[in-house]
């Protein structure tokens, strides 16, 4: 089974009357698409579902951004999205000036478990200075981080997920990496939703290297401006300094993160907002520790690395 295909089933939409066009359905993730809390979730796929709403909005209003056009997803992530229940969505066209705007809420209107929306984005600009292909071409150290069985973007048992495992030094979190086959387009591109998933988990290991604490990705906004073809390799990058602080305890980071070609060519980038607190520790700690060496845990999480 495909992401196209678990996508199409899980999010379930159909028109209603209303004065602006609007669609209404649920939302049903299955397990797979666990964040590294069990029962709840990934944060890239939920921001991949609301680019999907949409996108399926779009396509009943006829509204079409030319071919290689950026679009920007945002998801306000305010509570998990439960597994395996079906959760209220509605998705609306603001068509006000200067151009279109989709919202989509993710939720009972009472009590929204993510505030979303899709809306035209500007043209992708890579950080002054850096040379990717120079930067890949040199050697360096590499330190893998650790990671999950089961999430749906670092799981190493995950059927349907991307099982990837970033490396990281004392500047940068990268990965040069071809998707696995689950990933893979009807249309012979790159899973749609593929971006999402992708910058949401470097974005997190971008926020907990500066925190040096575990925690969750609360806001995420990914403009894509192009797809990769099916069984290209891709690249991300993000670097450590990059990230910034969102409060003045460091508990909050907003932290950036490229999606590149092999080439070095931009396809999409994100800016993931990551909250620490230990209090996500007991959740997090003990299955990252079981399954990464105890060098990995201590270089990001010293406080919490095997004696």
């Amino acid at each position: 089974m495909t992401l196209e295909q678990v996508f199409r089933e899980a999010l379930v939409l159909r028109p209603v009357p209303a004065d602006e066009p609007r669609l209404e359905g649920t939302l049903t993730f299955r397990p797979e698409l666990q964040s590294g809390f069990p029962g709840t979730g990934h944060g890239g796929a939920v921001t991949a579902a609301v680019a999907e709403a949409g996108a399926r909005l779009l396509a009943v209003t006829g509204i079409a951004s030319p071919e290689g056009s950026p679009l920007s997803t945002t998801a306000d992530l305010r509570k998990p999205l439960p597994l395996g229940v079906p959760v209220p969505v509605a998705v609306a066209l603001d068509a006000g000036a200067p151009a279109w705007r989709v919202a989509v809420r993710l939720g009972p209107p009472e009590a929204p478990l993510i505030q979303g929306q899709l809306r035209p984005g500007e043209p992708i600009q890579l950080p002054a200075g850096e040379d990717f292909s120079g930067w890949k071409a040199r050697s360096r150290e590499a330190h893998p981080v650790p990671g999950l069985e089961w999430c749906l973007a670092c799981g190493s048992k995950n059927p349907l997920g991307l099982q990837l495992r970033f490396d990281h030094d004392g500047s940068f979190v990268w990965k040069l990496y071809e998707p696995r086959a689950p990933y893979r387009g009807a249309d012979g591109c790159l899973f749609r939703g593929f971006p999402h998933i992708a910058l949401d988990e470097i974005g997190w290991w971008l926020g907990a290297l500066r925190a040096q604490e575990v925690g969750v990705s609360t806001r995420l906004e990914v403009t894509v401006q192009g797809r990769a073809a099916n069984g290209a390799r891709v690249f991300l990058w993000g670097k450590r300094e990059a990230a910034a602080p969102a409060d003045r305890k460091g508990r909050t980071w907003v932290a950036p993160a490229y999606l590149l070609t092999e080439a070095g060519e931009p396809l999409a980038t994100g800016l993931v907002t990551f909250a620490a607190s230990r209090t996500y520790a007991p959740a997090l700690i003990p299955p990252l520790t079981a399954g990464s060496p105890a060098g990995a845990i201590r270089r990001i999480f010293p406080q919490y690395a095997p004696s």
